[in-house]
């Protein structure tokens, strides 16, 4: 058990959008912070996420390779880059299948476009499920990696959003993804 541990890693950087912050065990990510208005702020919600067991002090370490390419992928993607994250592991533990259907449709959304939580529903097998849509999405553990912000309610109105900033911080997101089309 000693090299569960031992392979949690994390890193909490600044990009264009704010502080990030990212866990990761064995190349499977656990957690992504986003937009957060310090460092300190994104460190603290990521330890909170796991119980005093992640260590964030200032290492010497290098980074793993998933590590070092998940942080350069999520400062390009902040600098209005069209990233693909599809090569990055999930860890989708403990979500229903339900809600992994739900993150695998939300995340095949391609860069710039949008979804309503009804067309997910929808495309997840559950046509009358938008309100646990939003469930998922309000939980998701990935913003970006999974792109949440690209999730809106019925009318192309903007609905929630969960980090710093809420519905002006999604429509940011939106703005830059559709400002290299």
């Amino acid at each position: 058990m000693g090299t569960t541990l031992l392979s949690l890693e994390a890193a909490v950087f600044e990009t264009r959008l704010g502080f990030f912050g990212v866990a990761l065990r064995e190349r499977t990510i656990l957690k992504i912070v986003i937009g957060q208005p310090s460092t300190a702020s994104a460190r603290q919600i990521l330890s909170r996420s796991f119980e005093g067991s992640l260590d964030l002090s200032n290492s010497k370490e290098e980074p793993s390779e998933t590590l070092a390419k998940l942080q350069t992928a999520l400062t390009d993607y902040a600098l209005g880059l069209r990233v693909d994250f599809s090569k990055f592991l999930l860890n989708l533990n403990p979500l229903t299948a339900y809600q992994k259907k739900v993150t695998e449709v939300v995340r095949s959304i391609p860069y710039g476009e949008t979804l309503s939580y009804l067309q997910v529903a929808e495309l997840s097998g559950s046509p009358k499920a938008a309100r646990a849509v939003g469930n998922v999405m309000a939980n998701n553990r990935f913003p970006i990696v999974v792109p949440c912000h690209r999730v809106l309610a019925s009318g192309g109105k903007l609905g929630g959003f969960s980090a710093p900033g809420g519905t002006s911080f999604k429509q940011s997101l939106l703005d830059l993804e559709n400002s290299e089309r």
